[in-house]
């Protein structure tokens, strides 16, 4: 059924956008006089409440929604395709899993990665904007779906202890950059996770979904502007998908999202930046390639190219 698929989605983005929007609201509330105790006093009671009881992730709540997925997808058709199967087992291990492309909303993320039973073996964490964590209602969703703070300390933290991750490398920078029915990911100035992989000996998997390309329509105007703001950790995409209700992607298409073969790292404690350029050259070869490998069979135009920005 169509609307059980559309109502998970909805909870899921609205759980995101919505608590990102009452949480802003509060705060610009707070200079209201007649609110700001009332706000003051909802925040207090919350952060009081979540330093006593800290977040945890609840696997059955996680179960549930991967149950759903499965049972009523909300893409025309969706679907993930490895390469090589053994990179989402339980047998993976130190293993990175590199997302590609953002999208303007990542829906091929959400529903063939977070929310999908194709990765349910290896128990991803799932690595999204640290501020998003700390946002009342938000941040408890997301970490009952194992979705985690993409910090430098969530990501040494979970190297220790050899966790599997994930995450879109991307970030605001490729959601602001996004093109309707263009391939393009953000890459070139991301080099953090590969040397974060090298440093802890992490294998790294590019992973590229077909179809985010067509979710939405955006605005490219003032480009520049926009990219320059999200130096500054300031979301600037501008766009619309359903009609009704514009932060929902659209579903009438296909999302397939194909797995490489992990690129194997070298341990290097310290790597040097001619380290961490070399290897990150390979990382963004392996990505196009993959992307190469499936374009005839999940691209709407068979001979599309991969702008790597």
């Amino acid at each position: 059924m169509k609307i059980v698929a559309t109502g998970l989605v909805f909870f899921l983005y609205t759980c995101w956008l919505g608590g990102c929007a009452l949480f802003l609201s509060m705060v610009a509330g707070l200079a209201v006089a007649s609110c700001r105790v009332y706000i003051l006093g909802a925040f207090a009671a919350y952060y009081s409440f979540r330093y006593l009881v800290p977040k945890q992730a609840w696997p059955a709540f996680l179960e549930f929604f991967q149950n759903v997925s499965a049972k009523h997808p909300y893409f025309k058709a969706q679907a993930v395709h490895f390469e090589v199967s053994e990179v989402a087992s339980a047998k993976a291990t130190k293993t990175l899993f590199a997302f590609h492309p953002h999208g303007a909303v990542g829906g091929g993320w959400l529903v063939n990665g977070i929310i999908s039973q194709a990765f349910s073996a290896c128990k991803n964490h799932w690595l999204v904007f640290d501020a998003l964590m700390k946002v009342p209602l938000t941040g408890d969703v997301f970490t009952w779906l194992r979705i985690d703070g993409a910090g430098k300390a969530t990501f040494l933290r979970l190297m220790a202890q050899e966790k599997n991750i994930a995450l879109i490398p991307g970030g605001f920078e490729e959601a602001t950059t996004f093109e309707h029915g263009v391939h393009r990911v953000y890459l070139q100035k991301r080099k953090g996770f590969i040397k974060l992989a090298l440093v802890h000996g992490y294998q790294v998997v590019p992973v590229y979904s077909f179809g985010e390309e067509f979710t939405v329509r955006s605005y490219g105007g003032f480009a520049a502007l926009r990219v320059w703001l999200n130096r500054f950790k300031i979301p600037s995409a501008l766009f619309i998908g359903q009609w009704f209700c514009f932060y929902l992607p659209k579903n009438d298409l296909a999302m397939h999202t194909v797995v490489g073969p992990p690129l194997v790292l070298p341990t290097i404690p310290t790597p040097s930046n001619a380290d961490v350029q070399k290897y990150h050259q390979l990382y963004i070869d392996a990505l196009v390639g993959l992307f190469n490998r499936h374009k005839a069979a999940f691209a709407a135009d068979p001979n599309a190219t991969l702008q790597v920005l």
